[in-house]
C-alpha cells in the first residue's frame, strides 16, 4: 500500500497510464495484439499462439535457458561485470553465490532506454521448473511440458517512474522479439505486487526459447523484497520450533501461493488443487458464483482519504493471516503435547500403582 500511495502521490497520470495499459499475445498471424484488437482485425475465432520453447526435456531447456539468460543481460548491460556474471537461482535468504557479485546493476551499467536498473534472479532451479511444470500440466497430459514454463531464463528490469516504464516497454518491443505482455498492474496479486510480465522469443542453439522480462517501478520491487524477507524469516522460525515437521512446510508452501495469487482468497483449501486455481477467475463485471473469485477490478479515483485510491490490494489477507495461524497453533500444539504427555502418563502410572 505504501509503495502504491508513493507511486500515485507523485506520478498520478502516468499510473493511471501504466493501468489502462492492455495486454497482448501473438495470435495467428504472428502478430502482437491485445484481446480487442485480436477481434477486431482476426474476428471473434482468433485464438492465441500457445508459446513454447523449442528445448526437449529439463536439461537440453536448461541449457537453452543459461544461454538465453546471458544473451538478454549482453542486451541489457552490455559489455558490463554485471552481463559477464552467473548467478545461480536467488534464494529466500537473500544469500548470494557468485563470490559477492552483485546481482542489480544501475543506471551507469544498463542502456537507459530500456530500463533505469536490473536485477538478475538467476536462472530458475530445476526443482523449481519442475514444481512450476506440475502446475500447468493438463489433465490429459501423461508427461510434464517443461517447455511451456517460460521463466527458467529471467531479469527484472527495474523503473524510477511510470513514464519511465511506459518508454522502456516500447523501446523493449524494439530491442526483442516480444511474444507476450501481461499488465499485472490492474489486478495485484495478494501482497500488493504490480508488474509487468514480458515474453520474449531468442533463438540459442539453433532453438527457440521463451524467456521472462519483469517490469517493476522501484518503490514496489523494494516492498517485495521486504515481504519475502519477513515470509522467509517466519517459514524459518516456525521450521525451527517445528522441528522439520513436513505440515509446516506444506502450510507455508500453501501461503506463498496465497501471497503471490492474482485474486480474491476466500478459502486455503482452493489453492491445494492447481486446476481449480487456473480456472477460478471469472470476468471483472461479471457475478461470482459458489467457488470463483473475482479478480480485483480498480476502484474509481477519489476513493479513500486524500483522493488516493482506497483498493482492498490485499484481499486474501484474512484468509493468509488464518492460514499462518493455524500453521502456528499446529506448532505450539506439538511442542506442548511432546512435553505434556510423557508428564500426563508418569503421573497416571502413579495414581493406578
Amino acid at each position: 500500500r505504501e509503495a502504491y500511495n508513493e507511486v500515485y502521490r507523485d506520478h498520478k497520470e502516468d499510473l493511471m497510464k501504466v493501468l489502462c495499459l492492455a495486454s497482448q499475445q501473438i495470435f495467428d498471424g504472428g502478430k502482437l495484439l491485445s484481446d480487442d484488437d485480436a477481434h477486431q482485425q482476426i474476428g471473434e475465432d482468433g485464438e492465441p499462439i500457445e508459446l513454447r520453447s523449442d528445448g526437449v526435456g529439463l536439461e537440453e531447456l536448461l541449457q537453452d535457458a543459461s544461454e538465453a539468460q546471458a544473451a538478454m543481460k549482453q542486451r541489457i548491460a552490455k559489455g558490463t561485470s554485471w552481463a559477464a556474471t552467473t548467478h545461480k537461482a536467488f534464494t529466500r535468504t537473500g544469500r548470494d553465490d557468485a563470490e559477492g557479485a552483485p546481482r542489480i546493476a544501475d543506471a551507469e551499467e544498463v542502456d537507459t532506454s530500456l530500463c533505469d536498473g536490473a536485477f538478475d534472479p538467476g536462472l530458475k532451479s530445476r526443482e523449481a521448473v519442475r514444481q512450476k511444470a506440475k502446475m500447468l500440466q493438463k489433465h490429459f497430459e501423461i508427461a510434464l511440458a517443461f517447455n511451456r514454463v517460460h521463466d527458467i531464463a529471467r531479469l527484472t528490469l527495474l523503473y524510477d517512474t511510470p513514464s519511465n516504464m511506459l518508454e522502456g516497454l516500447l523501446q523493449l518491443k524494439r530491442a526483442f522479439k516480444v511474444a507476450k505482455v501481461e499488465n499485472n498492474f490492474e489486478v495485484p496479486s495478494t501482497s500488493g505486487e504490480r508488474y509487468i510480465i514480458v515474453l520474449v522469443e531468442l533463438a540459442v542453439n539453433g532453438r527457440k526459447h521463451i524467456a521472462e522480462l519483469r517490469l517493476q517501478l522501484q518503490p514496489f520491487a523494494h516492498a517485495e523484497r521486504r515481504v519475502k524477507t519477513l515470509i522467509a524469516r517466519l517459514e524459518s522460525a516456525l521450521s525451527s520450533a517445528a522441528r522439520g515437521r513436513a505440515t509446516v512446510g506444506s502450510r507455508m508452501s500453501r501461503t506463498r501461493q496465497m501471497l503471490d495469487a492474482r485474486k480474491y482468497v476466500t478459502e486455503a483449501s482452493d489453492y491445494v488443487d492447481p486446476l481449480r486455481r487456473s480456472t477460478a477467475l471469472v470476468p471483472t463485471g461479471t457475478k461470482a458464483t459458489a467457488g470463483q473469485y473475482r479478480p480485483g477490478a480498480w476502484p474509481q479515483a477519489g476513493a479513500g482519504a486524500g483522493g488516493v485510491v482506497g483498493i482492498d490490494t490485499f484481499g486474501g489477507s484474512r484468509v493468509v493471516t488464518r492460514e499462518l495461524l493455524t500453521t502456528m497453533q499446529s506448532v505450539v500444539s506439538s511442542r506442548y503435547v511432546a512435553f505434556a504427555l510423557p508428564k500426563t502418563l508418569s503421573g497416571l502410572v502413579l495414581l493406578l500403582s
